[in-house]
């Protein structure tokens, strides 16, 4: 976020800071959700439902919020929280809450000590207990590092924080020191912070995306910082050891890619336990760019998408980009063994396709608008998407086995609204809408709508 007007990063994944609440195991959002078990899968409630191309049915408001104002216009760095009395409000404008019933507001978060009241990143979710994990600028100067974890059921409580201003600056002396060629300006102001909560613990990269000297990760109750397991066993036949030279986390998990001579692993830890999961080990070394999820692992290595097995065996690659052919996975899901994702046709025109997540085979595509938004899986266990036509959002649910539509409604915007980019999340009996308005002064307009 810029000192002047507290826009930011807010949300690991800038594309797409959205999150649903009642995820389940049919799949698992690709933004880093985990649910809990469902009796019907995804694609036999799809099936039960008869298609639909037509117009989908309005949903009715049931209340409209105070406008984010101050500094709060970055939409795409926006957060909602939906929980079972209470939505919280993330922006750059600070940490608040509104009752889920009429909109009232409920309370506003305390900034921690040595922090500006400017968020710059936050979990893409609260935990099953409520509690989120919030950074914010500096009020030293320091850029986005002071931690702090809210427990959205206690009226916002700050339970913990911590300033770790002193470790950002590391991360980017050491990332500067490392790439000569940088672009100084550009590693200094725009850190790429982000954080993940767990049930029981909250992790933290400062800095460069994938730093060591940024990565934090604490237990969740008391705030005490938790040590980075060390490589468990060198190849034997090099006789070296381990170096680690770069840590990642999304969702239930977290990763070190290390070295050792010209061999290169991957180790995987769950991040609440520390526990390790598998090492995938490769005698010409291996690489990482990004982590895009933990349930299951998969990493972006340059421009190609690698997805790995439980037992850490690479299962399959396929290029990234906007050619033809090509994945854009940045807002995928994974439901019922099928990886839902935007993808550029024979003719680059967009589509979603819907891969086999055991060999990567495209299953099937289809035609979708260019600026069409994946907001997740739904209550339903369905992935729901939504695009905006003539000031309204229409949303569609797409079955996982054959890429069918279902309409899931559709919402006005009003002609005040700015741009075609929304900010949607849900439970079970609303679906909250955020959109950024034309005004002089950035502000950002939050409704909900009866399901």
């Amino acid at each position: 976020m810029a000192d002047g007007d507290g826009e930011g990063r807010i949300g690991l994944l800038a594309t797409v800071g959205v999150v649903l609440l009642a995820l389940l195991t049919v799949g698992v959002v690709v933004f880093s959700r985990e649910g809990g078990s469902q009796e019907v899968r995804a694609t036999e409630l799809a099936a039960s439902q008869r298609p639909g191309e037509g117009e989908p049915p309005e949903l009715a408001e049931v209340w409209q919020a105070p406008d984010a104002a101050s500094g709060a216009g970055a939409l795409d760095d926006a957060v909602l929280w939906p929980g079972d009395a209470a939505l919280t409000r993330v922006t750059g404008g600070g940490v608040e809450a509104f009752d889920t019933l009429d909109g009232a507001r409920l309370w506003r978060a305390e900034t921690p000590e040595g922090a500006e009241p400017r968020p710059c990143a936050a979990s893409e979710r609260a935990n099953a207990a409520g509690v989120g994990a919030v950074l914010y600028e500096s009020a030293s100067g320091g850029g986005c590092s002071v931690l702090g974890v809210v427990d959205t059921r206690a009226d916002g409580a700050l339970a913990w924080s911590v300033d770790l201003t002193a470790d950002l600056t590391a991360d980017l002396t050491a990332d500067l020191t490392a790439d000569l060629t940088a672009d100084l300006t550009a590693d200094l102001t725009a850190p790429q912070a982000a954080v993940t909560i767990g049930e029981e613990t909250v992790t933290v990269s400062l800095g460069r995306e994938g730093g060591l000297a940024g990565f934090h990760r604490f237990d969740l109750d008391s705030g005490e910082e938790l040590p980075l397991p060390a490589p468990s066993e060198p190849p034997a036949e090099d006789g070296c050891a381990w170096q680690t030279l770069s840590v990642w986390h999304a969702g239930s998990r977290f990763l070190t890619l290390n070295a050792c001579g010209a061999a290169g692993a991957l180790t995987v830890y769950d991040a609440d336990t520390g526990r390790l999961e598998w090492t995938h080990v490769a005698e010409e070394g291996v690489g990482c760019t990004g982590m895009l999820a933990g349930d299951p692992v998969l990493l972006s290595e340059g421009d190609e998408l690698v997805a790995y097995s439980e037992t850490g065996e690479e299962l399959w690659r396929r290029p990234v980009g906007e050619g033809p052919g090509e994945l854009a996975p940045q807002d995928a899901v994974v439901v019922d063994g099928v990886l839902l994702s935007r993808y550029a046709d024979a003719d680059g025109r967009a589509a979603v396709a819907g891969y086999g997540l055991t060999d990567g085979e495209r299953l099937w595509s289809r035609r979708l608008p260019p600026d069409t938004q994946f907001f997740g899986v739904d209550s339903n266990g369905l992935p729901l998407v939504g695009f905006v036509v003539d000031d309204r959002l229409r949303l569609l649910w797409l079955n996982p086995e054959d890429g069918s539509r279902l309409p899931a409604g559709s919402v006005p915007l009003g002609p005040s609204h700015d741009g075609n980019r929304v900010l949607v999340a849900a439970d079970e009996h609303q679906l909250y809408v955020m959109t950024r308005l034309v005004t002089e002064e950035p502000r950002l307009r939050l409704r909900a709508f009866e399901r």
